[in-house]
C-alpha cells in the first residue's frame, strides 16, 4: 500500500489515536459515581427495582422504549446492588464503545486519516456525549448502536459483504429496540441510497433482504409504539416554537466550540478544495442528511401528532453528525506544519474552559448534572418526621400531571414517588401523596380538592419538590390561616417545607 494512501497509519498517528481515546475514556469515567442520581435516573432505578417480569411490565406500560436497555441495567444492579455505579456503568461502557467506533467511522466518512483523527478527538471531548455516557438512561447505548449502524452501512456500501450486511441488520435492530425514536436513522440511510444510486438499490437483492428482515424484526415493537402513541399527549412536556428546528441544529454543533473552530480555520486559512481521492471518495453529504433529515421528519411528525418532539434528547441520533460537522470544519484548515492543529487546539481549549472545568468544579465529574439531591432531602425528612405526618411529593416526572386527571394507578404512583421513597429506610410511617408536575388549567384544582382535605386532617405537613410547586402548595396551606411555617430548606433545586397546625 502506497504511503500516500489516506488509510495508512503512521507511528505518530497511532500514538495520537491512543492518546485521544485514553483522554475520552478518562473524561467519561472520572468521578461518574459522584453526582447524585436525578429524576430520570431514578426512573431507571424504579424500573429495575422489582423482578425481571416487573421490568418488562413497567416499561411496556409506562416507558417510551422497549425493555432491552433496562434488562441490561438489571444485570448490573443485581450483581452490584442499586446505586450510581451499577446504574451508570452500562452507559459508561457504551460511551467508551463510541470512542472505539469514532475513528473508523471518520475514515469511512472522510477517507482521510487526519480528518478521522480529528473526529476521534472531537468525540473524546464532546460535552453532550460525556453527559450521556454518565447517565443511567438508554441514550448512551442508542448512540453506540447509531454509530455502529452507520459504520456497517458504509462498509456495506463499499464491500457488499454478507458479514457487513448481517452486522448492519443486527445493530440497527438493537438500535430500534434501545430507543424507538432513533429508528429514524434508517430513513437517513435509505435517502442516501436514493441520492447515490437512485432507485437502482431497490433491485439489489441484498438491500431488499436487509430491509425486509429489519421490518420483520421491528414488528413486535409496533404494539408498544401504538400504546405510546395513544398516550402521547401525557408525554408532551415542553413547547416548541417555529425556530425549534434551527435551534436544534445549532445546538448539536455546540456553538461555542463551532465558533472557535471556525475562527481558527479562518485564521490559518482553508486548505485545498480538492484533496484527490480523499474528497472524491468521502461521504460528507451523508453527514448533512444525518443532521437535517431527522429534524425535518420530527418537525412534520410534531404537527401531524399534535405533540412537541423537537427536543435534543429525542433527536440525539443526530448528535454524532454534529460532531462530524465540527471535525469536517477542523479538517478543512490548511495542512502545513502547525496550522493543521490550530482548529483542534481551539476546540480543546474552548471545550475545557466552557464545559469541562465548570462541570468538574461544581459536580466532581466532567459533565454538568441536575442538582436535585433527593438523598439528602429524604434524610432531612426522615430525621424529623413523625409517624402521622403527611408528606406531599413532587418528583419532577411530567407524568405527575396524570394525578390531577385521575389517570395514575398505584404502580405509576409508586414510580412518581421513587426519587424520594428510594432513599427512605421505611415508607410505612407516613402518608405520601404525589403532587402534579406543574400547575396549569388541568391541574389547578388538584391542590384545593385533593391535597387540602388531607392536610386539614394532619397536624404537620411536609411539602417536597421544585421551588415553584412547593411555593404554590405552601401558599395554599398558609392562606387558610390554620397552618404556620416551621421549616424551609433547599437541597440543590429541591425544596423542603414543613408546616404545622397552629396550637399543635
Amino acid at each position: 500500500m502506497a504511503p500516500s494512501d489516506p488509510r495508512v497509519l503512521t507511528a505518530g498517528s497511532r500514538w495520537l489515536i491512543g492518546g485521544f481515546f485514553g483522554l475520552g475514556v478518562f473524561l467519561r469515567i472520572y468521578g461518574f459515581w459522584s453526582p447524585e442520581l436525578w429524576t430520570d435516573e431514578y426512573g431507571t432505578w424504579w424500573v429495575v427495582a422489582g423482578g425481571w417480569g416487573d421490568v418488562a411490565r413497567r416499561v411496556l406500560r409506562y416507558g417510551g422504549q422497549s425493555p432491552l436497555y433496562y434488562l441490561i441495567v438489571k444485570l448490573w444492579t443485581d450483581a452490584l446492588g442499586p446505586g450510581p455505579v451499577s446504574l451508570r456503568l452500562p452507559s459508561i461502557l457504551c460511551g467508551i464503545g463510541t470512542l472505539g467506533v469514532a475513528y473508523p467511522l471518520g475514515m469511512r466518512v472522510f477517507n482521510d486519516r487526519h480528518a478521522a483523527l480529528l473526529t476521534l478527538a472531537a468525540f473524546a471531548v464532546h460535552e453532550k456525549l460525556i453527559w450521556y455516557s454518565q447517565e443511567a438512561r438508554p441514550y448512551s447505548l442508542a448512540l453506540l448502536c447509531t454509530m455502529l449502524s452507520f459504520l456497517f452501512y458504509l462498509r456495506l456500501l463499499d464491500s457488499g459483504k454478507l458479514a457487513d450486511r448481517i452486522g448492519y441488520v443486527v445493530v440497527t435492530a438493537l438500535l430500534y429496540y434501545t430507543h424507538y425514536l432513533f429508528g429514524v436513522v434508517v430513513l437517513v440511510q435509505i435517502l442516501y441510497l436514493c441520492l447515490r444510486q437512485g432507485l437502482a438499490w431497490v433491485r439489489d437483492q441484498g438491500w431488499r433482504a436487509a430491509y425486509l428482515v429489519l421490518g420483520l424484526i421491528s414488528l413486535p415493537g409496533a404494539a408498544q409504539l401504538w400504546t405510546i402513541g395513544e398516550r402521547r399527549e401525557s408525554m408532551s412536556w415542553f413547547s416548541q416554537g417555529p425556530a425549534a428546528p434551527f435551534n436544534l441544529a445549532v445546538e448539536m454543533l455546540d456553538p461555542p466550540v463551532f465558533s472557535a473552530v471556525g475562527l481558527a480555520v479562518l485564521a490559518v486559512g482553508l486548505g485545498e478544495s480538492d484533496r484527490g481521492g480523499a474528497d472524491r471518495h468521502g461521504r460528507r453529504d451523508l453527514v448533512l442528511l444525518w443532521l437535517l433529515v431527522p429534524i425535518a421528519f420530527f418537525g412534520v411528525a410534531s404537527v401531524v401528532l399534535g405533540v412537541a418532539l423537537l427536543y435534543s434528547r429525542y433527536l440525539l441520533s443526530i448528535a454524532p453528525a454534529g460532531v462530524l460537522v465540527v471535525a469536517w470544519l477542523m479538517a478543512s484548515a490548511r495542512r502545513t506544519r502547525w496550522r493543521k492543529w490550530a482548529p483542534l487546539s481551539a476546540c480543546l481549549a474552548v471545550t475545557t474552559i466552557w464545559h469541562l472545568v465548570p462541570a468538574l468544579a461544581t459536580f466532581g465529574a466532567f459533565s454538568a448534572r441536575p442538582d436535585e439531591r433527593w438523598r439528602s432531602v429524604a434524610h432531612e425528612v426522615e430525621r424529623s418526621a413523625r409517624d402521622d405526618d403527611l408528606i406531599l411529593v413532587q418528583s419532577g416526572f411530567f407524568e405527575g400531571n396524570l394525578l390531577a386527571r385521575g389517570q395514575a394507578d398505584a404502580l405509576l404512583v409508586s414510580g412518581l414517588h421513587w426519587p424520594f421513597t428510594a432513599n427512605l429506610s421505611s415508607t410505612d410511617r407516613y402518608e405520601i401523596v404525589g403532587l402534579p408536575h406543574s400547575v396549569n388549567s388541568q391541574t389547578k384544582d388538584y391542590v384545593p380538592s385533593v391535597v387540602m382535605p388531607k392536610a386539614r386532617q394532619r397536624e404537620r405537613v411536609w411539602v417536597v419538590g421544585s421551588e415553584d410547586i412547593v411555593a404554590h402548595v405552601t401558599e395554599a396551606l398558609l392562606a387558610e390561616g390554620r397552618f404556620r411555617l416551621l421549616r424551609r430548606s433547599s437541597h440543590g433545586s429541591t425544596w423542603v417545607i414543613l408546616v404545622a397546625q397552629r396550637g399543635g
